[in-house]
């Protein structure tokens, strides 16, 4: 594969930033047209900037953000469906970047991992059980996204621990990032709406896919100098 052609790389770089200060400038004022288009927007745009950076491809990322994309069409208030097919789409989303954190990551003992989670998954089921009443029938996906989300902070949680590298340092900063998302989604979504955490949400959301995103790269990038070296 070809590769990556900087300039291009920069300048679609700075078009997902632009795109993520206006989104954030927009939850401020309140531009609600924009508000709904800016979140699906800005996904397209980091699967062009992956696309064109990427010196190895990889579908399940496209997949998950494919998948992400769709559940943010479901959370969506101008759409009236129900809020499950979102949390199924995003439970795809949420599998899909744990299977490309497991392929990457170095420490993978499953004792490491379960003291890692245990934190995670202990305020995960604090707000389930603050929540349950209103998630109805969105209950039993929001666990097992919580569940889903806890296991992703676990392994970056303890990559970063055993091995502590800028790559890891993507991976546990997005990491962290997406269970703050969880936790702000669920409680203004099931428990207590306040405007003030919306644009929190938003640039959460921009920072954590960019975040996500530069560990895959990063990977990537440090799998294929060493395909380079072993083929030398």
């Amino acid at each position: 594969m070809n590769a990556p052609d900087i300039k291009t790389v920069k300048f679609v770089r700075t078009i997902f930033f632009a795109v993520a200060f206006i989104f954030l400038m927009n939850e401020i004022f309140q531009i609600h047209l924009l508000l709904y288009l800016l979140g699906p927007v800005l996904l397209i745009i980091l699967m062009l900037l992956y696309y064109l950076s990427s010196v190895k491809r990889n579908l399940i990322y496209f997949l998950a953000l494919c998948c992400s994309f769709i559940a943010n069409i479901f959370f969506l208030e101008m759409v009236h469906q129900p809020l499950v097919y979102g949390l199924v789409a995003y439970l795809i989303y949420r599998l899909a970047t744990i299977v490309l954190v497991y392929r990457a990551i170095k420490s993978k003992q499953l004792m490491h991992l379960t003291i890692a989670t245990l934190p995670f998954l202990c305020l995960v089921l604090y707000l389930i059980n603050l929540t349950q009443e209103a998630l109805g029938e969105s209950l039993y996906p929001s666990i097992i996204i919580g569940v889903l989300t806890s296991i992703l902070g676990g392994f970056s949680l303890s990559s970063y621990i055993f091995d502590d590298n800028k790559k890891n340092s993507w991976l546990i900063i997005s990491s962290l990032l997406f269970v703050v998302q969880y936790f702000l989604f669920g409680i203004q979504k099931f428990y207590l709406w306040n405007e003030v955490f919306q644009p929190i949400a938003s640039a959460i959301y921009a920072i954590s896919h960019y975040t996500f995103y530069k560990f895959l790269i990063m990977d990537e990038k440090q799998k294929h100098l060493a395909e380079k070296i072993d083929t030398t």
